[in-house]
């Protein structure tokens, strides 16, 4: 690989008002290694979300604050560059949500993320049940508050 370094955007300091160059830093960090299951991705868009802002303010939203010194995250789209998993072959184009940086690690298992990480009472990978209803009648046996975007023809789930 021709770059033996992965920039990454770290948060250096919190905002006074209107975020500032002088708040972020580009540091260098190791090309990240794809383990089993794993591809490396070279991302190529990083998003810039509106609640991105009150994270790099300190606040919890949905998700935890951005702490300084950690990488800014975000969705973000990439090409896959090495593969250790048959899902993946290099030059696909993904889509997930990763750090700031050149080099991401991607996995078709992000339930352990969404869980632990950024603390979801539960993670349904829809690829891999038959049936969406049951798997989510058992994370949620309340119910659930669903949002459909504007472009949304039904709800992915007949009853919901």
């Amino acid at each position: 690989m021709a770059e033996a370094t992965n920039r990454q955007v770290v948060l250096a300091s919190r905002p006074a008002h209107v975020p500032e160059p002088a708040n972020f830093d580009v540091v260098a960090a190791a090309v990240p290694e794809p383990g089993p299951g794993e591809a490396l991705v070279r991302n190529l868009y990083l998003s810039m979300e509106p609640a991105i802002r009150a994270r790099l303010d300190g606040v919890e939203t949905y998700m935890p604050p951005i702490e300084v010194g950690e990488p800014i995250q975000s969705p973000s789209v990439g090409r896959v560059v090495r593969s250790n998993n048959p899902r993946f072959t290099e030059g696909d184009v993904l889509f997930g949500f990763t750090n700031w940086e050149d080099y991401s690690v991607f996995s078709d298992e992000k339930a352990a993320v969404i869980k632990d990480r950024l603390g979801f009472d539960g993670a349904i990978n829809y690829r891999r049940v038959d049936d969406l209803a049951a798997p989510v009648r058992d994370v949620c046996p309340d119910g659930v508050d669903l949002y459909c975007a504007r472009g949304a023809r039904r709800p992915p789930i007949d009853g919901a």
